[in-house]
This record gives structure tokens, C-alpha cells and sequence, in this order.
């Protein structure tokens, strides 16, 4: 199921698996998001698929497993992203590769498992964001330490690898959490396995912008994850340890940091305080 909740609290049923109801069906979704007029669009794992609704409620497949035809299919959607101009764009966990759908339908592939040729290569596609400049930025949790930039004429590089912000251990970037973008280009790149946030500004200037000392004041963090920036630039990091992790502690929190770098803890694994905790947080 993919449900809407309104500003008011109001909950209701935007997809189920009948998908379109004639024939194009949504198994398994991995993925939603929203562009700037209201159309939703969600990511079906198992049924290879990208679904449209529209502000009006119509429902439309605008990808499916032929991608952009040939041999450049999609396998196993998994992430999802939009711009200003009305382009979607989605990652092939299962294909390694990247698509972009325009307005008006047509579909590219834009990064295949080639990566940035040479070392460069890319696996296991599983998140993507896009800026307002006609860029898109794609990366996999399991494969390579970095994140790939595809510039609105093709061109493919790598903004941040292994090396993070230069030097060893404590400024390395190692196992991609999450990444995303601002209007402008700046990306926001987490690090699992190192413990690190960093920034990497449009002309290529690293910088680590939060590592496992979290707020400064106690509060850690671990296992950073899924990045979400608001409409003013505010920074969100979710993190925790996941449970199949030997001596498990719950140890999940989100983390605000504003445009000016002060960090707060926004919530815990304590959730609201009555009961309703918060486990894993992953977006």
C-alpha cells in the first residue's frame, strides 16, 4: 500500500497492489515521492515499475521492467527523485543502473554499471536524489564508497570516494548511508560504517560536517542513514544500530543541523514518551 496523510491527520489509501487496475500492478514499494505539483510516484521492487497519481487520483505506469528497451532494463526499483522541470528519476537496485523519465515521457538511462568508467564502477544502485541544474546523484549502500554525479549533458564523476574529506580513519568516507541534494548542487553524503556526515559543495569542496560525537553534548551518532534537508536548508540524519547486529541497543535517533552547523537531537528510540518508540529509522 502507498497512504496519504493529510495536514489534518487524515488517512487514506493511494495504491494498493492492483496498481492502475488494468494490469499494471505495485509489488513490494520500495519508494515514494512527490514533485512540485502534487503528482506521487511510487517504485514497485517486485513488479519492476514506477507508478504516477496524479493530484486528480489517475493512476499511470511511466516506467516498467524494458526501461528504456534493449538491454537497458530496470530490475528492482528501489529509490526515487524529481526536479523542477518535472523529470523522474529512479535507481535499478537490480540492473545497476539509472533511469530519467521526462514530462513528456521519455525514458534515458543514465548510468549503467560502468559507473565513471575505469575503477569507477557502479553495483546495486539504491539511492538517488536530483538538483534544480538538470543533475542527478546516485550511489549504492553496498558497493564502493562513493556517489556518482551525472551532469544534465552526461557527463559522469565521482564528487566524493573512500577518501572523504582527505587523510585516513577520521575523515574517511566508507559505506554510503544516504545522500541528498539541494537546489543548487551542494550534497550531503553519510558515511555507515565511518560514523560521518559530509558536505560537498558545487565546486568540489569536501568537508565532514558531523561525525559520532552527534549534538556535541552526548548524544552519538551511530550508523548514520537517510538524509532529508527542508525548505530552509535544515539538515535531518537518521541513525541506530540495525537489530540483527550482535549486543543490539537500541540506539535509533534523528538529528537536525541548520545552515549555520548547530546540531540537536530531534527524537530517540524513546519516540513520544507514551509507548510508541522509534526503531531503525530509515527515512
Amino acid at each position: 500500500f502507498v497512504f496519504k496523510i493529510t495536514a489534518a491527520g487524515v488517512k487514506s489509501i493511494l495504491l494498493d497492489s492492483s496498481g492502475d487496475g488494468i494490469g499494471h500492478q505495485l509489488l513490494v514499494p520500495k519508494a515514494v515521492t512527490v514533485d512540485s505539483v502534487g503528482n506521487v510516484y511510487a517504485a514497485g521492487f517486485e513488479s519492476h515499475n514506477v507508478l504516477k497519481v496524479t493530484p486528480a487520483g489517475v493512476v499511470s505506469e511511466i516506467i516498467d521492467t524494458t526501461g528504456a528497451g534493449g538491454n537497458q532494463r530496470l530490475f528492482n526499483p528501489s529509490d526515487l527523485a524529481t526536479d523542477s522541470s518535472g523529470n523522474v528519476y529512479v535507481t535499478g537496485q537490480g540492473s545497476w543502473n539509472a533511469f530519467r523519465i521526462s514530462p513528456s515521457g521519455v525514458i534515458t538511462e543514465i548510468i549503467d554499471q560502468s559507473g565513471a568508467g575505469g575503477a569507477d564502477t557502479l553495483r546495486y544502485t539504491d539511492m538517488i536524489d536530483a538538483d534544480d541544474l538538470g543533475n542527478a546523484y546516485v550511489a549504492s549502500s553496498a558497493w564502493g564508497h562513493k556517489v556518482f554525479k551525472i551532469a544534465s549533458d552526461g557527463t559522469i564523476t565521482v564528487p566524493i570516494n573512500s577518501t572523504g574529506a582527505g587523510g585516513v580513519g577520521n575523515n574517511q568516507f566508507l559505506a554510503v548511508g544516504g545522500i541528498v541534494v539541494d537546489s543548487i548542487g551542494t550534497l550531503y553524503a553519510s558515511a555507515s560504517a565511518t560514523n560521518k556526515v559530509f558536505e560537498v559543495t558545487p565546486s568540489g569542496t569536501i568537508s565532514k560536517i558531523m561525525d559520532s560525537a552527534g549534538d556535541g553534548a552526548g548524544t552519538a551518532l551511530s550508523i548514520p542513514k537517510e538524509l532529508v534537508l527542508d525548505s530552509v536548508g535544515n539538515l535531518y540524519v537518521s541513525s541506530g544500530e540495525p537489530r540483527f547486529v550482535s549486543g543490539y541497543t537500541n540506539s535509533s535517533r534523528v538529528f537536525k543541523r541548520t545552515p549555520s552547523g548547530v546540531v540537536t537531537l530531534v527524537v530517540d528510540s524513546a519516540g513520544d514518551g507514551l509507548g510508541r518508540t522509534l526503531g531503525e529509522p530509515r527515512g
